[in-house]
């Protein structure tokens, strides 16, 4: 399906330089090595396209081009002729349609005019020295729109072969898209030309009142730009202005497209080649809805990942981000890790003045210390979080989003806070983006300053305004695919970042509706590009990338967070709660017994033979039961492993199964095999509360008040050191008064 986000990449002249030079190197023959041909002429069936002089000159669709193509006019490839049709086949065969002179006969036309190649000594290989009876030139081909290793590569039946030509100077009318930016299906921009004033310095000129349209490549179709009455934009535009400036709908037909230029007194010929190093193609992974237990065991690879290629991390090793992620996930790591990263912030320290070279520096040591257990307000008696509030280090939208975050793990205080709040409200697009630098929109920018606004969206007016508009712009630019884009590449950083913000809102991006697309939401996307064995790729889902992992890795965690009611990823005081995500059962953690990250399901059980026991042994102990529920309640850590006993006690809080009848009373027990083990029992309205140091199968029974059980076990579990009792029921009291179980969500506006 057609995909806007993958038409175009930013062309710089850097770029545009390394396309050519490659070209020029297209790898060759050595003259030691050069073979007689075999026999066996093979045909392929090719597409091919032409360009040079500001114009397609030829375009081919599905014609043969035998093997022996260049052969036949003395040209000399690698490839026997028995193997397949080369490029250098091609290439000869487009010469021979265009210039009916072009002739293997020297007595009538020479045809190193028209083509030439050249064996280059220094590099080892053969290059393109004359192409399309343009002289001294440089000829570019791409095979399938992709760059490909030289003269001698192989094409296939059913490939596209383009070819164009660059002029001595690189002046040739290099055409280029800059700031595009696509929106509910519609695309803005900028068309310009490079080109050089007569210094030879190198001039970018805007390319005013153009005719816009669309390549089809994969029919060659030309589909000419057109605007529609839907358009948002109030200054509707076929042709570029006179800045070069456009503005109109993308094509309605899916398919595969090139924006380019076209000459409109020439019925919509293409007129110029758009320079692309990336040309769009279909995504290179198929997105699909996810389960929750799908997700978690992804979340879990991930981990294992990190952990296992990641025995020790130091500062400046630029893996702060693998620390937030294992260390907020209580994800089990190799002995000394932390400590280890620890040791080097000191050393770096010591050796440097007690500061970093830049406050984002900073900030990411903060939030990685933070996260894995360490004070960053004293090491060695060095408190590295003053160093967040020099505003005048920071320059960048980046900078700013990551020294509040820094700020906000602990609630540090700082005057620079409201500084960066307001820079960050300054740099915001009036479509509602962030970028890097603050010139260029990007997503990935605005997802991490949505997170580093999000403790504000609930106190701050102007924040809460501008949280919307981004909310906006990215339900807008998300994938059909439900992914999200950087650059021409749907990948997984990008969508991890989108993630990773409406996470820290405290917005599900699993099933708010304004980031579920054709069913796959951006939760379902991230997920698809975890590989087999654990770890994400980046625009893949084949090879791991390391980046796109601990990023993916940490977008999760915020992400289940979210959905176990706990507090964000970047919120890192101290944790009592956490919740399943169908908020059916609560864990309440007064002794901090539980690890960082905790997964709870309760299923509960209404027939079979667990549930013909538990009724055995509860009717057993009393001479009444007027009411029974039976529940599983299971836990599991990060790594996805069941965490059945605990060392201390917590609190299961579930909803009341049945009323409570006068003269009767709640009691709650474990089952192990054929006993009954003793839990407390704490009414909280219409909750009751569930004391245990193990998790399993429990059941809730409602009997005679007065009754003392049979056949029952009370386990003493001691608490852990300095507890009591007292202060136990002190804490529990505070949070039931205090209402802590429910925790302030993000509340939609309604548009």
């Amino acid at each position: 399906m057609f995909n806007s986000k993958k038409l175009l990449k930013r062309i710089g002249a850097g770029a545009i330089a390394l396309v050519m030079t490659l070209s020029l190197l297209a790898a060759g023959i050595d003259f030691d090595t050069i073979n007689a041909k075999a026999d066996g002429v093979v045909t392929a069936t090719i597409t091919y396209t032409a360009q040079f002089d500001g114009s397609f000159k030829d375009v081919k669709v599905n014609v043969p081009v035998s093997s022996d193509t260049a052969e036949s006019f003395g040209y000399t490839d690698t490839l026997a002729q028995n193997q397949g049709v080369s490029v250098l086949d091609v290439l000869v065969q487009m010469h021979k349609d265009i210039f009916p002179e072009f002739t293997a006969d020297s007595t009538q036309a020479n045809k190193e005019q028209y083509f030439k190649t050249e064996y280059n000594n220094y590099y080892h290989s053969w290059s393109i020295t004359n192409a399309f009876a343009k002289g001294e030139s440089a000829c570019s081909y791409y095979i399938n729109h992709a760059m490909c290793g030289g003269l001698s590569d192989k094409v296939d039946d059913g490939n596209v072969v383009e070819a164009w030509y660059y002029q001595v100077g690189w002046s040739d009318l290099y055409t280029s898209f800059e700031d595009v930016v696509s929106e509910g299906g519609y695309l803005s921009g900028k068309l310009v030309k490079y080109g050089f004033d007569e210094n030879y310095s190198p001039v970018v000129f805007p390319l005013a009142n153009i005719d816009l349209g669309w390549l089809n490549l994969d029919t060659l179709e030309i589909v000419p730009a057109v605007s529609a009455d839907a358009n948002p934009y109030a200054n509707e535009v076929v042709k570029t202005n006179d800045e070069g400036v456009f503005q109109f709908a993308v094509p309605e037909v899916s398919g595969n497209y090139l924006l380019t230029e076209l000459d409109g007194a020439t019925n919509n010929i293409p007129l110029i080649r758009t320079l692309c190093i990336d040309y769009p193609t279909s995504p290179k992974v198929t997105t699909s809805p996810k389960s929750m237990d799908e997700r978690r065991a992804i979340y879990a690879g991930a981990g294992k990942y990190l952990s296992d290629t990641n025995p020790s991390i130091a500062y400046g090793d630029y893996k702060e981000g693998h620390l937030i992620g294992l260390g907020r996930a209580g994800y089990p790591v190799s002995g000394g890790l932390y400590a280890g990263y620890y040791d080097s912030v000191r050393n770096y320290l010591a050796t440097h003045n007690n500061r970093f070279s830049s406050v984002t520096e900073c900030a990411k040591v903060v939030v990685a210390l933070n996260a894995i257990g360490y004070d960053p307000t004293n090491i060695d008696g060095v408190g590295i979080t003053d160093q967040l509030s020099a505003i005048s280090e920071v320059d960048s939208v980046y900078g700013y989003a990551y020294a509040l975050i820094a700020l906000d793990t602990k609630g540090y205080g700082s005057f620079a806070r409201e500084t960066y709040i307001a820079n960050l409200l300054d740099a915001q697009f009036e479509n509602g983006a962030w970028g890097w630098d603050g010139t260029n929109v990007d997503v990935d920018t605005t997802g991490m300053v949505l997170a580093a606004l999000a403790p504000y969206y609930n106190s701050n007016d102007s924040v809460r305004e501008a949280v919307d508009r981004a909310l906006e712009y990215l339900s807008r630019v998300q994938g059909a695919d439900g992914t999200y884009t950087s650059g021409t590449n749907e990948n997984s950083n990008t969508t991890a970042m989108v993630v990773l913000g409406l996470s820290e809102l405290g917005l599900d991006a699993s099933t708010d509706s304004r980031f579920v697309k054709n069913g796959v939401s951006a939760v379902d996307a991230l997920c698809s590009f975890s590989v087999d064995g654990g770890g994400f790729g980046w625009t893949d889902n084949d090879d791991v990338n390391d980046y796109a992992t601990y990023q993916s890795y940490y977008a999760l965690g915020s992400y289940f967070r979210h959905t176990s009611n706990m507090k964000r990823l970047f919120d890192m005081t101290n944790e009592s709660s956490y919740s399943s995500p169908d908020g059916a059962v609560t864990i309440i953690d007064p002794y901090g017994v539980l690890p960082a990250q905790v997964f709870i399901t309760i299923q509960r059980i209404t027939s079979g033979e667990v549930y013909d026991n538990v009724a055995a042994l509860i009717k057993a102990a009393f001479s009444k039961v007027l009411n029974m529920a039976v529940y599983e309640i299971d836990l599991f850590d990060a790594s996805n492993t069941q965490l059945h006993q605990l060392n201390g006690k917590v609190y299961a809080k579930i909803r009341s199964p049945f009323p409570l009848i006068d003269g009767y009373k709640y009691v709650a027990y474990r089952v192990d095999g054929d006993r009954l083990i003793a839990c407390d029992v704490i009414v909280d309205g219409d909750y009751i509360l569930i004391g245990t140091n193990h998790f399993s199968t429990f059941v809730v029974a409602e009997v005679p008040a007065d009754e003392t059980p049979q056949n029952v076990t009370t386990l003493v579990s001691p608490p852990k050191t300095g507890d009591n009792l007292g202060l136990f029921i002190a804490l529990i009291a505070l949070i039931i008064a205090s209402g802590t179980f429910a925790t302030i969500r993000y509340k939609n506006k309604s548009k």
